[in-house]
């Protein structure tokens, strides 16, 4: 499991976004299957934006796992509409190769899950994954979250159709 102790979860700063940068397009490049969107339209490649974001949407967090480096990332994006105040999606979970198989996906959306919980009014996590991402589904699945629809082609990619499923979590404030 998880070893080492240099390891630190926490939001990420200003001081992370060319770090943050990095890993997501290397996730974009490495696992272009598990993401809507691709290198050269994501947002999240370019450091200067990932401040921008960090900076101005404080309920819309980045989150890392450091071991010592950023080795892992995940963003909770809280909606901001009057009406689906009490919603928000995780997006961009990556965990670089080297660090797979130590629990760092799990330990970091239960980081994610718990900040989520202590942002006042909001009640439901919704997140997507490609339809044949067994694993992930499973990590989402154990922690808690339940299949509300599937989407039947919903991307794209080198030519193959690949369904999502849609899947949501109520939280309890301060779980």
């Amino acid at each position: 499991m998880l070893s080492s102790a240099t390891m630190q979860i926490r939001t990420l700063t200003p001081e992370d976004s060319a770090d943050f940068a990095r890993v997501r397009l290397q996730g974009l490049q490495e696992s272009p299957r598990a993401f809507g969107s691709s290198p050269e339209e994501d947002r999240c490649v370019d450091p200067d934006r990932v401040a921008e974001k960090i900076q101005h949407e404080p309920e819309s967090p980045l989150f890392g796992v450091f071991d010592p480096g950023l080795v892992a990332v995940a963003g909770l994006h809280r909606n901001t509409h009057r009406k689906s105040r009490h919603r928000a999606a995780i997006w961009g979970v990556y965990v670089l190769p080297d660090h797979r198989g130590r629990g760092l996906a799990s330990r970091l959306l239960e980081y994610v899950l718990a900040k989520a919980a202590t942002m006042v009014g909001l009640e439901r996590v919704d997140l997507c994954v490609v339809a044949d991402n067994r694993q992930a589904i499973g990590l989402y699945e154990k922690l808690g979250f339940a299949v509300w629809g599937h989407e039947i082609g919903a991307m794209i990619v080198d030519g193959d159709y690949l369904d999502e499923y849609h899947l949501t979590l109520r939280i309890q404030p301060g779980s």
